[in-house]
């Protein structure tokens, strides 16, 4: 995880930047009380072959309203261009809506940040709106929906994880 939070190129379209170890340690402590408030958040994912983390993935508030949440996922620079996004996100999305059932979910990417554009749309979310942001950063980002109906549309085109 610390490989992935203290990579500056990794971490260029996020909202925190890069990490130290301690402060990779206090969003470690994030995602468990967050998970332990709601039954859900971030999860690692973990390559099946040989155990080595790959990243993580998840479900967050959205940073500029905290009354709806996003998709979110990250994957460290050494595993890039190999799938490990996608593949993680759609088993998240199995798990939001089959298992969890819940209802409409979000993804944000920075408008540069054409590769997360990719994984979105693989996995089925269609892109809604360039939202202009009026907090701290005003950082520019691509909207990105689905819905338990388009979730479900997708299950008789594509084999799920």
């Amino acid at each position: 995880m610390a490989e992935m939070f203290g990579d500056k190129e990794s971490t260029e379209h996020t909202r925190l930047g890069a990490l130290s170890l301690e402060q990779t340690s206090e969003v470690l402590r994030g995602y468990m009380d967050y998970f332990n408030d709601r039954g859900y958040g971030m999860l690692a994912v973990i390559n099946r072959e040989n155990g080595a983390y790959l990243g993580e993935v998840g479900i967050w508030d959205a940073p500029v309203s905290p009354t709806f949440p996003v998709l979110r996922y990250g994957i460290v620079r050494s595993s890039w261009g190999r799938g490990y996004a996608s593949e993680a996100a759609e088993g998240l999305l199995q798990l939001y809506f089959d298992v969890w059932g819940l209802g409409l979910l979000r993804a944000g990417v920075a408008p540069e940040n054409v590769a997360s554009s990719r994984v979105l749309e693989k996995v089925g979310f269609v892109f809604h709106d360039l939202v202009q942001p009026d907090g701290p950063d005003g950082r520019s980002f691509r909207e990105y929906r689905m819905t338990p109906e388009m979730w479900e549309a997708r299950a008789s085109t594509v084999q799920r994880p």
